[in-house]
């Protein structure tokens, strides 16, 4: 094989693709990067086992062919100067990389020991748009570490009578967001993708997303590819993850929301919640424990009255999933969601028991 192409754009896809690669796994193989040349374009593949990143850099191949370059190429081409050409040659059993008066010689891996392609049976075929690939993006930051609950573990494509919307779980918080309507055809379905793969995604931006009952495919209109298979087992149903109709709804400022919990977070004693009262325009935040007292009040336009208890630090690490400069938080009674018009994406957590506050 003998391939030129630029350093620029080599070390962007590098970048990328070796994101979904660990550099530990038990197949030596993927700890690399797989490069195919053909007369066009040069391609780039990286692997966990579980999710696969192939992406194309502009190249020119004098002499085609494929070949594993060990982990020691990501290091050497990061070093490269960005407007090298660079020149990646086999000879034998070693790979050359020459760039000016560069020249790196390191020993290849096995081609033949990576693994093939899987073969996928679409049964749903979506385009996934630059709002919504960052909205799946968005929702797969809260999901479970739990492994008795691997499907849990990724981000959630759930058709029910003709809607699709997008779940993550992490008890006692989740969050949802309607995606669009099913395809003519699909039935009821359940699905987690991996959120590896779908932060790989999006990324790139829009892209087309097939899958089936095994595998996911992501695939962009520039050339790049993720394969990925799906954790076992299925999310629930709507009925299930949906809270009761809103007994209260409020507007914030997220930035001024922000600052408080921030505040209110100095209190950090275990078990330590926050009361939200409500009260004809206004929101005391209370956070006490024996040692420590936190108490602001803030304004809000609202004639509602009502009462609560969150963990701070839980309702302030779900803000950071929003992006609107306004949010809006409902009390459900039991549960408490909060959302934004921009992402369209809404965050339930459980209320907590008063009597866990701290006296």
């Amino acid at each position: 094989m003998n391939v030129t192409c630029k350093a620029s754009e080599l070390k962007a896809a590098l970048k990328w693709a070796g994101t979904v690669s660990t550099g530990t796994s038990h197949i030596p193989e993927l700890s690399g990067v797989r490069i195919d040349a053909d007369p066009v374009a040069m391609g780039l593949t990286a692997s966990n086992g579980q999710v696969t990143a192939e992406v194309r850099v502009e190249g020119i191949a004098h002499e085609p062919g494929s070949v594993v370059a060990p982990r020691r190429f990501y290091e050497v081409v990061g070093r490269l100067p960005n407007d090298a050409e660079v020149e990646i040659v086999t000879v034998e059993d070693a790979l050359e990389l020459r760039a000016g008066s560069i020249a790196v010689s390191m020993p290849t891996l096995d081609v033949e020991s990576w693994p093939p392609k899987p073969n996928i049976a679409e049964t749903l075929r979506l385009l996934i748009t630059e709002e919504n690939a960052d909205r799946l993006n968005r929702i797969g930051q809260v999901r479970s570490h739990l492994a008795d609950k691997p499907q849990y573990m990724g981000v959630g494509i759930v058709v029910e009578d003709g809607d699709m919307h997008a779940y993550g779980l992490d008890d006692p918080r989740s969050a949802w967001a309607y995606i669009g309507l099913a395809p003519p055809g699909v039935e009821d379905m359940s699905v987690s993708l991996n959120a590896e793969a779908v932060e790989a995604a999006a990324k790139r931006g829009a892209y087309k997303l097939l899958i089936d009952g095994q595998v996911a495919v992501f695939e962009g209109n520039d050339g790049w590819r993720i394969t990925s298979t799906h954790a076992a087992g299925a999310f629930p149903s709507l009925a299930k993850i949906h809270t009761v109709a809103a007994r209260g709804t409020i507007q914030f400022d997220r930035a001024t929301l922000e600052d408080a919990l921030g505040r209110a977070g100095s209190v950090r004693e275990k078990n330590v919640v926050c009361e939200f009262d409500v009260d004809a325009g206004s929101v005391a935040l209370l956070v006490s424990e024996e040692r420590d007292t936190y108490s602001e009040m803030l304004t809000v336009d609202t004639d509602e009255a009502w009462s609560t208890y969150l963990n701070p630090q839980m309702l302030a690490r779900s803000l950071r999933l929003l992006s609107d400069d306004r949010v809006e938080l409902r009390f459900h009674g039991r549960a408490v969601s909060v959302g934004d018009a921009k992402t369209d994406i809404q965050i339930v957590m459980g209320c907590m028991d008063p009597k866990a506050r701290q006296r």
